[in-house]
């Protein structure tokens, strides 16, 4: 099961017939710490890029704006049906020339061509018209102030899940006018995902060495414009722009840093991590098979010693034992498969992914499993069937059966001991790691992010209703009830939109800041704290130039006053300048900082600047509805009562909500998953560890049976024979957990690292590892050596 989850990570976006050929452009985060890599650019960067190297055979930019309202005609009732679409995109017309995605209808080379053209996919096409076949069909989208009729020029077939980006539509660049109004100087609207595919033959190197030229050669423009400084004057402050060429094949795994746009990303991380497992678990079940053999040798000395009387030769008795080995671990394999599909939903479950029985029923894989379980059964048969195969037959009918083979000064024993050791080392480190992970998981669950998220419900798709939102507001507490309501762009963990900010009067380089637009009710419904001055007030006019910062772009602006001794209330007064508008704002409050985004490496709580809603900013193309529902409601009757008034009042306007609490819990999926999955094989490594402490404690008992049984007879209590059993073993597990604690650690510290904000590792963690493994061997270790002790002293020594 880890294999076909470990292949299924391997394998993204391999299905493009040029895959080693492409390459996504990521470049400094120009947004916040430039020595990280920022998967988006401007739209200049896909064109100088296309000018200026000639070893590029193509190249296409991906636009991301936010999801359209699509509506349908339906020709026989002339009835328009509504759809809501989050996954659309807007790309290049050489968009099928670099990925291959099959079109079922419509010509690839021309799809994109022409300004409002479109392509579907098939089952977005199923959707809308019932059919596939829907060339020359006709939509229309609308997303804020823009509304456009669209022609449908392609259909895509089914898009292969081992992609990093997936779409419902896909429309041509040149439908957006304001593309091209930029593509000639911007890198700074980050708003695109641009890609490359190389000439055959091309050196990657020597096309990275090109990049730092073409960046000052094009680049220029934009930083004198935003900053007012030379590209040089930029670079010598410090500040980084640089272009780095990732490829395509890598961006699944290797993006933790950079991100991606289109969605989630996964973790190389992760696959090291449960290869290791699955590699461990197999050692841990060959190890067992080892013990448990050479624990029976006592029972099985004499069968080797007939047969080498009787003429047989070690060769032959070694492939005896070796079939033996083998024939365990081909049933095991058929028990395995079954095992394997009953649990692929299971699987599915814990991955996010969505494996199919052709995924484990498949011929490679059963061939390579096939192999892989002979080459299991061999290594695990190895050692026991020479061990066995090597005692003398006269000594073994004499029952004088030697600890170790031959005249080899090597006790098995030892040998034996390392092995459980080793199992308990893994099994130790797995706790410890388990434990672990599912601290910070309930450390960022729990954390106190700077504002209330409990109770708090969002209302999307604002932006597309035709009422302003003061108006919603009343109708919607006159007919749903009396909660707090408020207005804004964006909520958190989601709040992306930004610019930069500078102080009035200041020659110093402008900083970067988030934005957010609200209205008066969003911040008291969010419970954000006011360090100075207040809120914004809609009696106060001019509000509509004031603004609300947060504490850390106060520090960060480049004041041109003593701030401290100026005015005490600082900055409350004080002017800043946006860049995105001409006008002047001032400064009406200062918040406490909040965790608006996840606790993500990379998402530090950067500046933020609030505008209040109708301020001379650009908005952008969301709007969503706060309410603060109230304690104790009913949630599942207030719901429906709310999607009752917006259907009713909006009807051509699809009712979507979410609960912030529930919005950053799903940031956390893949770290929930990876606990999950390392419980579930703890739990596997604990029990196979156990049964090898089992085998090993048999084996250990088997042979002092005697000695057991003249202790008794000499007066030993139960307790003293059980120590004497057990000391050995709480000697080999306190030693395994020596070994386990660096191992532990260094893998934790790496996982912990992806997140800005995380626990310390503290030694509790480690010893109560370290406990649960001593007190599950003990428990294992017991019940072999109580029945040991318990024993009647006449049955192992009647035959003396």
């Amino acid at each position: 099961m880890i294999f076909v989850y470990v292949q299924d990570e391997l394998s993204y976006d391999r299905f493009h017939e040029h895959s080693d050929r492409i390459y996504r452009v990521n470049q400094s985060y120009i947004w916040g710490d430039n020595s990280l890599q920022f998967a988006s650019t401007g739209p200049n960067v896909g064109v100088a890029l296309k000018e200026e190297l000639p070893e590029i055979e193509e190249v296409v930019r991906i636009h991301t704006p936010v999801g359209f309202t699509v509506t349908v005609t339906d020709p026989t009732t002339d009835t328009p049906r509504i759809f809501n679409e989050r996954g659309t995109l807007a790309a290049d017309s050489t968009f099928f020339n670099v990925f291959s995605f099959p079109l079922i209808h419509g010509d690839a080379r021309t799809a994109l061509n022409q300004p409002n053209s479109v392509v579907l996919t098939r089952d977005v096409a199923d959707k809308y018209f019932g059919r596939t076949d829907v060339v020359g069909e006709q939509i229309v989208v609308q997303s804020g102030d823009l509304e456009k009729s669209l022609l449908v020029t392609g259909v895509v077939g089914d898009i292969p899940d081992q992609s990093h980006f997936y779409f419902s539509m896909i429309a041509s660049m040149t439908t957006f006018p304001q593309v091209e109004q930029r593509e000639t100087w911007s890198w700074v609207w980050t708003t695109f995902v641009t890609y490359v595919k190389f000439k055959e033959h091309t050196s990657i190197e020597q096309v990275r060495q090109k990049l730092p030229n073409l960046v000052e050669k094009r680049a220029s423009e934009t930083v004198r414009r935003i900053f007012d400084v030379s590209f040089e004057e930029y670079i010598a402050q410090g500040k980084q722009w640089d272009l780095y060429l990732q490829p395509l094949t890598d961006i699944w795994l290797y993006s933790q840093e950079s991100g991606n746009r289109f969605g989630p990303v996964s973790d190389i991380f992760n696959v090291y991590v449960f290869s290791a497992i699955a590699v461990l678990i197999i050692a841990l079940a060959c190890t067992n098979f080892m013990n448990l053999s050479t624990a029976q040798s006592s029972k099985r000395a004499k069968e080797v010693g007939i047969r080498k009387t009787l003429g047989s030769n070690q060769r032959h008795l070694v492939f005896q034992f070796l079939g033996e080995s083998i024939l365990f671990s081909l049933l095991a394999m058929i028990l395995a498969f079954i095992l394997s599909y009953l649990a692929i939903p299971q699987l599915n479950l814990l991955t996010g992914k969505q494996f199919i029985t052709s995924t484990i029923l498949n011929l490679p894989l059963i061939s390579g499993v096939l192999l892989f379980s002979i080459g299991v059964g061999i290594i695990a048969g190895i050692y026991p069937a020479f061990y066995l195969t090597s005692f003398a037959p006269i000594q073994v009918l004499k029952s004088k059966i030697q600890s170790s083979p031959g005249n080899s000064k090597f006790s098995f024993s030892n040998l034996r001991n390392g092995l459980v050791g080793f199992q308990f080392v893994i099994s130790i480190s797995l706790i410890i790691s388990t434990l672990v992970i599912f601290k910070q998981l309930n450390y960022i669950q729990n954390k106190d992010l700077g504002f209330d998220q409990n109770g708090i419900l969002v209302l999307r798709n604002a932006q597309l209703l035709n009422i302003d939102p003061d108006t919603f507001k009343q109708v919607f507490q006159q007919e749903v009830g009396p909660f707090e309501i408020g207005y804004s762009t964006a909520v958190p963990p989601n709040i992306w939109n930004g610019d930069y900010l500078r102080s009035y009067g200041s020659d110093a380089q402008p900083i970067s800041v988030s934005e957010l637009i609200v209205d008066e009710d969003v911040l008291p419904i969010l419970g954000l704290e006011f360090i100075k001055g207040r809120n914004f007030s809609e009696q106060n006019s001019a509000d509509i130039n004031g603004i609300i910062l947060s504490e850390s772009a106060v520090q960060e602006l480049p004041w041109n006053i003593d701030q401290d001794k100026a005015n005490p209330n600082f900055p409350i007064g004080e002017f800043v300048r946006y860049d995105s508008s001409d006008s002047l704002f001032q400064v009406v409050g200062v918040i406490k900082d909040f965790n608006y985004r996840s606790l993500h490496s990379g998402n530090t709580i950067s500046p933020l600047v609030m505008f209040r809603d109708d301020a001379d900013v650009w908005k952008g193309p969301i709007g969503l509805y706060t309410v603060k529902l109230n304690e104790g409601a009913d949630v599942e009757a207030t719901i429906a009562s709310i999607r009752q008034f917006w259907e009713t009042n909006f009807p051509s306007t699809p009712f979507q909500y979410s609960f912030i609490d529930e919005d950053i819990a799903r940031q956390y999926t893949a770290e929930q998953n990876t606990g999950t999955i390392f419980g579930t094989f703890t739990t596997f490594a604990i029990l196979i560890a156990c049964l090898g402490l089992l085998g090993l404690t048999a084996f250990i008992v088997e042979q002092r049976t005697k000695e057991i049984g003249i202790r008794k007879v000499l007066g030993a209590s139960i307790q003293s024979i059980v120590y004497l059993i057990s000391r050995d073993f709480i000697k080999l597990v306190i030693i395994s957990f020596i070994i386990a604690i660096p191992i532990a650690y260094l893998l934790m510290q790496d996982w912990l690292k992806d997140f800005n904000d995380h626990i310390e590792l503290s030694p509790t963690t480690f010893f109560i590892g370290g406990l649960a493994a001593l007190i599950v061997a003990l428990l294992t270790v017991s019940s072999q050596s109580i029945k040991a002790a318990i024993m009647n002293p006449v049955k192992s020594l009647r035959s003396e």
